[in-house]
């Protein structure tokens, strides 16, 4: 495999990473009220689930960016704008 192609699936990993939590809520808003409610409780079973995805995407970001072309940098902004999104929904859906 050349850099080129790993840099891009790096890249590409990072931005899937970063918006995980967004898939996330639009699978679960497909539920009933009682279903999501489970599923919301759940958090995949694990509490630090999404700060660590966003944190494997800024890295991987980077990653892609040292690898590859300079252009990754700019992935890295994804998972710092999703987390920041993320933090504003939560905080008006559950005040």
């Amino acid at each position: 495999m050349n850099r080129r192609l790993i840099a891009n699936l790096t890249g590409w990993l990072g931005i899937l990473c970063s918006l995980a939590f967004w898939a996330w809520i639009a699978i679960s808003s497909h539920f009933s009220s009682h279903q999501r409610t489970i599923w919301m409780r759940l958090d995949l079973g694990v509490s630090y689930l999404w700060p660590t995805l966003w944190l494997a995407g800024f890295f991987l970001a980077v990653v892609a960016a040292l690898i590859g072309s300079r252009r990754w940098i700019f992935a890295a902004i994804v998972p710092l704008i999703s987390c920041a999104a993320a933090v504003m929904f939560l905080s008006r859906v559950h005040p």
